[in-house]
């Protein structure tokens, strides 16, 4: 969950909470140069109230607090979401203004998920995916993005291992800590189930990797490597998981593309001479789009 989102949420705040909270909100950047007791004068609580205050959002104190809040406020600065992802189209609207909408929707939430991928160091990312042909992954969501990368990792011969069963994600970390890879899909970053099992591979030194929301959450701090989906829909409320399903199908498309450029010219060769042996004869067409 964004730190923004939980100010705003206000669930559980006392009322020095909801004052604090409020304060913060209104200063957005301009917070980035205030120290803790400056605020907590402005405030007429003690520090220590700021301090718990930034615990309860699971900081160590004020200052991680505060920078990470400002890289929070400086990313929706410069990615602003013209339509909202989780009511994307009104009560009303035509059937041609609802398909320009989520047009609009998915080309924002691409952009966005591709500015979190374009900030890391992806040759570093694509030298630790590379030693690894068997991957599992798991995730208590939408499972339709997890059995796409499925099937296109095994046109260029990866075993993907899809595991939704919790006691089993279990068993495969035990028995393959040390030659597969691990995914693991949670966007709230908060699944309970998710989180003891990014717990227990870290005990096991497996290779994992989390696909996650962008801002602090528990899963993130139990791995080393992540990316970040579009941010911005809510759990519940909304019509739909649209932003999250498009998000989340990007970036199994880029692990595949990395995984393919791994060994790129046998990859093409395999692909294409086994897509040409089940095609024969099975389906053809006039359409000169469509011909090899």
């Amino acid at each position: 969950m964004l730190i923004t989102d939980w100010l705003q949420n206000q669930e559980k705040f006392t009322e020095i909470d909801e004052n604090i909270a409020n304060l913060i909100l209104k200063k957005n950047t301009n917070i980035k140069n205030q120290s803790a007791r400056s605020l907590s004068n402005e405030l007429h609580v003690a520090p220590s109230t700021l301090s718990r205050f930034c615990k309860k959002a699971g900081f160590e104190g004020y200052i991680d607090f505060r920078e990470r809040l400002i890289e929070e406020f400086e990313y929706l600065r410069k990615y602003p979401q013209a339509i909202n992802p989780n009511l994307p189209f009104n009560y009303g609207d035509s059937p041609n203004v609802i398909a320009g909408k989520i047009q609009k929707l998915e080309h924002d939430t691409i952009n966005a998920t591709y500015n979190f991928l374009k900030d890391r160091d992806l040759l570093k990312l694509s030298k630790f995916l590379e030693p690894y042909s068997t991957i599992m992954l798991f995730s208590v969501g939408d499972p339709g993005p997890l059995y796409a990368f499925k099937n296109k990792m095994l046109k260029i011969g990866k075993t993907v291992i899809i595991n939704n069963t919790r006691d089993g994600a279990f068993y495969f970390a035990d028995m393959h800590a040390r030659d597969w890879l691990f995914i693991l899909v949670s966007y709230s970053g908060e699944t309970p189930v998710v989180i003891r099992l990014a717990k227990y591979l870290k005990t096991k030194k497996a290779a994992v990797l989390a696909i996650t929301s962008y801002g602090e959450n528990s899963l993130q701090k139990q791995v080393k490597h992540k990316l970040y989906l579009a941010t911005g829909e809510k759990l519940t409320d909304n019509f739909g998981s649209y932003s999250i399903v498009v998000s989340e199908n990007y970036l199994f498309d880029y692990i595949y593309s990395l995984y393919f450029t791994h060994n790129f010219t046998k990859n093409y060769h395999f692909k294409v001479k086994v897509a040409q042996l089940f095609e024969e004869g099975q389906r053809d067409s006039d359409n000169p789009l469509l011909k090899d």
